[in-house]
């Protein structure tokens, strides 16, 4: 078990990280039950039913996804401080093989059961990611099923729904890999912490530009 919560982090034995290495090495994705525990998880519910979320719109992609995300610097902030930890990052190294890990980089995201929220394939290398972390915030949802697919081939390599509470999914990124969403369906809007392990800046570096 790897599990986050407001004053602890459970790190998993060499056995449960050498499965998951194995899965990542053939699907280039692992989920990770329970990443955030019951107390954390219930704390940022509470904070993100009143935070405000604002209008996205990715710009580089075509067509450009469009969702919701989260504005409100100090939740992110805490976010950033929960998971830029060196214990996580070696976990995370391996599991996956990557590079060393300077930071994490968190957003929170919402996708809602309409068409006017949607993602496209692409694959969020830009030299400096390596790992995308998922974090599953909300209710279980229907739809939001994450692909990954292999260039050129457009091989889809992988599916998987991530809606348990807490859940999370860590999977690869690389100039021979693409991911999407899938649309949300149903009724409930899926709500989501997603980021990237990169190479740089480091975590000092991260905390040196939080304001006061």
């Amino acid at each position: 078990m790897l599990q986050i919560g407001i004053s602890r982090i459970v790190l998993p034995d060499e056995a449960e990280i050498a499965d998951w290495c194995r899965a990542f090495a053939t699907s280039h994705c692992v989920r990770v039950p329970r990443f955030f525990d019951e107390r954390l998880l219930a704390w940022l519910r509470a904070q993100l039913a009143t935070a405000p979320f604002h209008p996205r719109i990715h710009k580089g992609i075509e067509p450009p996804p469009v969702d919701l995300g989260l504005a409100d610097d100090r939740l992110l902030t805490i976010l950033a401080t929960l998971l830029n930890d060196q214990r996580i990052f070696d976990v995370v190294r391996a599991i996956s093989g990557c590079a060393p890990i300077g930071s994490f980089e968190p957003v929170v995201y919402r996708m809602e059961p309409r068409p006017e929220h949607f993602d496209t394939w692409h694959g969020d290398t830009d030299g400096n990611r390596m790992v995308t972390l998922s974090v599953n915030l909300g209710d279980r949802y229907d739809g939001g099923v994450l692909q990954i697919r292999e260039k050129p081939s457009n091989r889809v390599v992988h599916e998987i729904a991530n809606t348990g509470r807490g859940d999370a999914i860590l999977f690869a990124l690389g100039d021979h890999l693409e991911h999407r969403v899938g649309s949300v369906t149903g009724s409930v809007t899926k709500m989501a912490l997603a980021g990237w392990f990169q190479r740089t800046p480091s975590a000092l570096e991260v905390f040196k530009r939080v304001p006061p």
